[in-house]
């Protein structure tokens, strides 16, 4: 640095063109990969000091080399620094570069679109993408530029144009796709491509050469996920290409994707949930033989939340997604990295986990998905993430997807004109289940009534099969006013099937809605049994929200026919599952609507505090549902042992009224001090175990009295 500092500024870019030379010309052909970086760093600082047009043409293929580097390493702003420069070395004034260096002009181009898509500089994405088309006939050369475009245009949620730009190009290389797809068109589809499967040794079939059908592979998969978002019916009938081509002519590094998405399709439209998971398992079978790396974000994104999810219990989900995650950012595929952190999110509400570290978490990866610029997967996140900001208390009213993640005043109108079906259907799925916890009955079948009509943009999701059981549920609460229906028959049907392949998901769903059909029907002693067994199945497998929600219509079940004290007990077992699962609306909900069943956990007689006990050596007895919550937060955002201590220390103090506190848990017999504080005090004082009997500030007799 120092002897950089000596010599004479206008000697510095001599200088460094220099250094680029001698180590151009000291670095074998093997070796420039490795010393690329080093090598383009030296050139471009020299770069005014190039006069001759055939060593910039050079400097601007080395820059190529160098973005495309950059890019694979996941540098994407760099790479499109490079890929900058070497257009601008490739520009001259007298000799039209598309004329001098036509394959180093278009391979900059699309290596720039591809590094600015990936930093969403999605205008000189459509610049550079023009350029390309401008310049060429080939359509093999277009697809190229055209697959960025198309994930360009996803990103920006543009679906509609996404899908014509695809289809447009497909025609091209002789690929037909109908313009006006229906749901008629998947049955006949799905049965042809069905019988070929079975004849078809697929693990053993060779690899696909033709330029054009690989080609039409590319655009075929590229453009998959906004057709499942924006043109449902013409979903399937892409995938079904991809399997036909496939057959004919070999395997592509396309295919373990294809048919990861037709085991999606023969779950989601063929009700085949086996023989789904058998299209998943060649899936994962093939991307491992064809090392399919680049795959694997959008293969893990439709295996797991898509076909394993109707088969196999939900948290065993998860951690695949979270590898899909991870594999999406090594790769460059952003938007299906922003999928798999999504669908991770989905399932983990779904599933009915803690809701309080669920919100930190959908947090984390909402700010992730915005970084990445996927708007697309961003809408998606954002509409499940206020659901959960709805249930923790942090919307004005609970019943509507309005807060600080997500306006469904403003978005739903954006998704409207953006074709953006599958927003449209996951909004009124999430606000049939927030009206039919926080609203009237009536005001939940008029959203039932919506959502039934939206509902199939969402087909294949778990969301999917849970708006069967809040459809049902809606409809059965309203029978004051309408007869059980027969779309109750159908719904539970439905349910009774998936509780067939996936009994720890949905058989306590079907429990509970023939629990509500009994009711109904008068049906006392079928009903109670029906109760019990949807409490005990929810609770076997981990979904507290349901649980919760199973004890909840019990107590109102038993309320209804004048048992209170029967009515109490399911109604405090369903406010404290709504508690443990961190739903501070709800709890305040059931407060508000029941406060006689809820009494005895209530602060003394006249006070609709929530409480649970805790003791204290003063004179408060209760410890409210405020700090139960608050201690919740502090018990997920602590990782040292110590740290939490600390924060739990504070907040019981806070909320008892103390001004000291003591920790004090057994041991072996022995009451030991685990830590003190005061309520002026910064930090708490974290002990050593020290037992009761030496600590003179605290007496034995009164510790001893708590712990008998």
């Amino acid at each position: 640095q120092a002897a950089y500092s000596l010599i004479p500024e206008d000697q510095k870019q001599s200088v460094h063109l220099h250094i680029g030379k001698l180590l151009f010309a000291r670095t074998s052909a093997e070796q420039l990969d490795e010393r690329i970086f080093a090598i383009v760093t030296q050139f471009n600082l020299g770069i005014d000091h190039i006069a001759f047009q055939a060593q910039r043409d050079h400097l601007a293929n080395l820059n190529l080399m160098a973005g495309r580097k950059a890019r694979l390493s996941a540098a994407y702003p760099v790479s499109a620094q490079y890929c900058e420069i070497g257009l601008q070395l490739l520009a001259t004034d007298n000799y039209d570069e598309w004329i001098r260096q036509p394959i180093l002009t278009s391979e900059l181009h699309i290596e720039a679109a591809n590094s600015t898509c990936l930093i969403g500089a999605f205008e000189r994405v459509d610049a550079c993408v023009e350029a390309v088309l401008q310049h060429t006939s080939s359509p093999l050369e277009k697809v190229k530029a055209l697959e960025i475009k198309i994930q360009s245009l996803i990103a920006r949620n543009q679906l509609s144009e996404a899908i014509q730009v695809a289809r447009a190009m497909l025609q091209e290389l002789d690929v037909e796709l109908p313009e006006h797809p229906t749901q008629d068109m998947v049955a006949p589809a799905l049965n042809a491509i069905r019988d070929r499967v079975m004849r078809v040794d697929i693990m053993n079939s060779p690899r696909m050469s033709d330029p054009q059908k690989l080609a039409a592979m590319n655009i075929l998969s590229t453009q998959a996920s906004a057709a499942y978002i924006g043109s449902p019916a013409l979903y399937p009938l892409i995938v079904l290409k991809q399997i036909e081509l496939s057959l004919q002519f070999g395997n592509a590094i396309q295919t373990p994707y294809a048919y990861s998405t037709y085991g999606l399709i023969l779950c989601a439209f063929g009700g085949e949930i086996v023989a789904g998971n058998r299209a998943a398992d060649i899936a994962i079978a093939l991307m491992e033989m064809l090392k399919a790396s680049s795959f694997k974000a959008k293969i893990i994104n439709l295996v797991y939340p898509f076909v394993r999810s109707w088969q196999e219990p939900m948290h065993t989900l998860l951690m695949p997604l979270l590898e899909g995650y991870q594999g999406g950012l090594e790769t460059g595929d952003l938007e299906f990295a922003a999928y798999c952190a999504y669908n991770r999110c989905k399932l983990a509400y779904a599933a009915g986990n803690e809701l309080l570290q669920l919100r930190q978490e959908m947090q984390t990866y909402a700010e992730a998905i915005a970084q990445l610029k996927q708007t697309t997967a961003l809408n998606f996140h954002q509409i499940v993430q206020q659901a959960v900001l709805n249930w923790t208390g942090e919307a004005d009213a609970p019943q509507k997807l309005v807060g600080e993640a997500y306006d469904e005043t403003t978005r739903l109108p954006q998704h409207h004109s953006a074709g953006d079906t599958y927003s449209i259907g996951s909004v009124y799925f999430h606000k049939l289940v927030l009206v039919y916890h926080f609203g009237q009955p009536q005001e939940a079948l008029e959203i039932a009534q919506i959502a039934e009509k939206t509902i199939g943009a969402i087909i294949g999701t778990v969301f999917y099969g849970v708006f069967y059981f809040y459809h049902a549920l809606t409809l059965l609460a309203n029978t004051n006013t309408l007869p059980i229906s027969e779309a109750v028959t159908k719904d539970l049907e439905q349910l009774t099937n998936w509780a067939t392949h996936a009994p720890m998901s949905f058989a306590h769903k079907c429990d509970l809605i023939r629990a509500e059909q009994q009711r109904v029907l008068g049906q006392k002693a079928e009903a109670l049994d029906l109760y019990d067994r949807a409490i005990s199945g929810a609770k076997e497998n981990k979904f507290l929200n349901e649980e919760a929600l199973a004890n909840e219509l019990a107590a109102k079940f038993y309320l209804e026919w004048s048992k209170e004290k029967l009515a109490q007990t399911y109604m405090i077992e369903a406010y404290y599952c709504y508690v443990q699962w961190g739903a501070t609306a709800k709890v305040t909900d059931l407060e508000t609507r029941y406060p006689q069943l809820l009494a005895p956990i209530q602060r003394g007689i006249k006070t609709t505090k929530t409480t649970a006990s805790v003791t204290t050596t003063g004179s408060g007895s209760n410890l409210d549902i405020t700090t139960v919550m608050k201690a919740s937060q502090a018990i997920s955002g602590e990782i040292m042992l110590d740290k939490l201590m600390s924060s739990l220390m504070k907040i019981l103090m806070e909320s008892a009224g103390a001004e000291r506190g003591y920790l004090i848990l057994s041991s072996q017999g022995k009451l030991l001090i685990e830590a003190e504080g005061k309520i002026d005090d910064n930090p708490v004082t974290v002990l050593q175990s020290i037992e009761v009997e030496n600590c003179q500030e605290l007496s034995c007799a009164i510790v001893n009295y708590v712990a008998r």
